[in-house]
């Protein structure tokens, strides 16, 4: 029986630039832990693959998928332990990808503002379970959590200083700033903050702050990370990046694949004619959604009449109603005069099939 030492380790032999050999279930996946390999290798960046791909199979077509997730990447796989060997010495770092939080101080102290940042969150009140307490639920209650700084806001802008707050309670690899919002509150005092969510509201501000209190004033900073969540970034996965590269092609993998046995015949005749319908009735004056051409029936008189889904489905439906009676009647005198029809199949080798230059056959079972 083989054991297994449980302890993980790094990429690297002992004392050495040489990469561990991961196990050949590793190189068929890969992933960040080769549990296969004894002891357990554990890869805590995409150049840790990287690096043991180039080494042992640099033809390996991961490498340009790993090197095409590096370059569009914000943030790599998050990495909990790496800074210390497994003999607690000091490792030597990777390159972080987290954006670096630019500078707001200026090298003169006098320019800089003293800034309090308050930070709230709702979060679960830990207490001690008491007997007999059934399926009550926890309290929550409102957090907060307050530091301080000197910012040079004479000089910083509204995204910069966004970032230099959120890195004094470490949230600034957890959010991303947009060109409006995330909101937040400041102002000389509490009692008159307002709500900046825009650079112009915050160019006013920081004019104001500079006018009415003198370079040394302090300012106050609330925000609630509550009110965020649009603004979270979220960790990016090989996958994830797969598939935004073939957002033409069709959809197969997840949760959401549509299957064709969902629709039955009269959905999916209805789907081809809106398919026609759109193609015929584009319209660039009155557009649709995401900056797309519109869709508007133009009648003689040159009065658009816009086409919504409903509108679609419905026009749809009434072209199939009016044309299935059509195809019946022809289907009849195709199948009379030997033609191809529902009783009668093509003469086509895509249908009868060829084995040795003879038409395929049923056999008999049994």
């Amino acid at each position: 029986m083989t054991t297994v030492d449980a302890t993980p380790t790094g990429i690297f032999l002992p004392g050495s630039m040489v990469p561990w050999c991961p196990s050949d279930l590793w190189f068929r996946g890969l992933g960040w832990i080769d549990g296969a390999s004894n002891p357990p290798i554990f890869f805590y960046t995409n150049e840790d693959q990287l690096t043991v791909l180039r080494y042992y199979c640099p033809d390996d077509p991961h490498i340009n998928e790993i090197e095409h997730v590096e370059a569009i990447e914000i943030y790599r796989h998050p990495n909990w332990t790496r800074g210390l060997s497994l003999t607690g010495e000091p490792e030597i770092q990777a390159l972080s990808a987290t954006p670096a939080v630019p500078e707001a101080k200026e090298a003169n102290p006098a320019n800089n503002h003293h800034i309090t940042v308050t930070m709230k969150w709702t979060g679960v009140v830990e207490e001690t379970p008491a007997p007999c307490l059934g399926s009550k639920a926890p309290a929550s209650k409102k957090f907060q959590e307050n530091k301080s700084t000197s910012i040079a806001l004479k000089t910083i802008s509204r995204k910069d200083f966004i970032m230099a707050f959120l890195q004094l309670h470490d949230q600034h690899d957890k959010y991303q700033v947009g060109t409006t919002g995330p909101w937040f509150r400041t102002c000389g005092r509490k009692s008159n903050a307002i709500t900046i969510d825009k650079d112009k509201e915050w160019a006013d501000a920081v004019k104001s702050i500079l006018s009415k209190t003198g370079t040394k004033a302090a300012v106050n900073v609330e925000f609630d990370i509550d009110t965020w969540v649009p603004f979270h970034l979220r960790k990016r996965t090989l996958g994830d990046v797969a598939a935004e590269d073939n957002e033409v092609e069709e959809l197969i993998h997840g949760t959401k694949v549509p299957r064709i046995g969902d629709y039955n015949y009269q959905d999916c005749m209805h789907g081809h004619f809106i398919e026609l319908l759109e193609a015929r009735w584009k319209c660039n004056t009155h557009g649709g959604e995401n900056n797309m051409p519109g869709h508007c029936y133009v009648d003689v008189a040159g009065i658009h009449i816009g086409l919504n889904m409903r509108k679609k489905k419905a026009w749809a439906a009434a072209i199939v109603h009016t044309i299935i009676p059509f195809l019946v009647s022809h289907l009849i005198s195709f199948q009379a005069a030997g033609q191809v029809s529902v009783q009668e199949p093509p003469n086509h080798l895509k249908f009868d099939g060829t084995r040795d230059g003879q038409v395929v056959t049923t056999r008999p079972r049994g």
